[in-house]
C-alpha cells in the first residue's frame, strides 16, 4: 500500500496511521522528498520553507518510525523500516545547508 499524503502536516501523519491501523504492517518505507537541488537553492533562502523541510525530514519521519517500531514491539512482531534519504545528505547545495543536514539525519 502506498499512502500519498503531505507528511509535513499533522493531518498527513494521521492519514498514514489511520490507513494502516488495521493492517499487519511488516515493512514501512518512509520517503520524505521535496524537490531537486536547483529548486531547493531558491527555497533555501526562505526560512519558513527550511523549517518545513526540517519538520518533514526529521520530526515527522521520526514520529512515523517510532510509531511502527513501538507497534511491532507491543505486538511481539517483526518489522522493518526503510528510510529513503537523498544525495543531498552528502552533496551540499548553496543555501540548503539545513536541508542537507536534515537529509543526513
Amino acid at each position: 500500500m502506498v499512502v500519498r499524503t503531505d507528511l509535513a502536516t499533522e493531518a498527513g501523519v494521521r492519514a498514514v496511521l489511520q490507513r494502516t491501523a488495521s493492517l499487519n504492517v511488516g515493512l514501512c518505507v518512509l520517503c520524505a522528498g521535496s524537490g531537486y537541488a536547483r529548486a531547493l537553492e531558491e527555497f533555501g533562502r526562505a526560512p519558513t520553507q527550511l523549517a518545513r523541510y526540517l519538520h518533514l525530514n526529521v520530526t515527522q519521519t521520526l514520529a512515523l518510525a517510532s510509531h511502527f517500531y513501538a507497534r511491532w514491539c507491543a505486538q511481539g512482531a517483526r518489522g522493518g523500516l526503510v528510510l529513503v534519504s537523498s544525495a543531498m545528505a552528502l552533496l551540499p547545495a548553496a543555501h540548503c545547508e539545513l536541508y542537507c543536514a536534515a537529509k543526513a539525519a
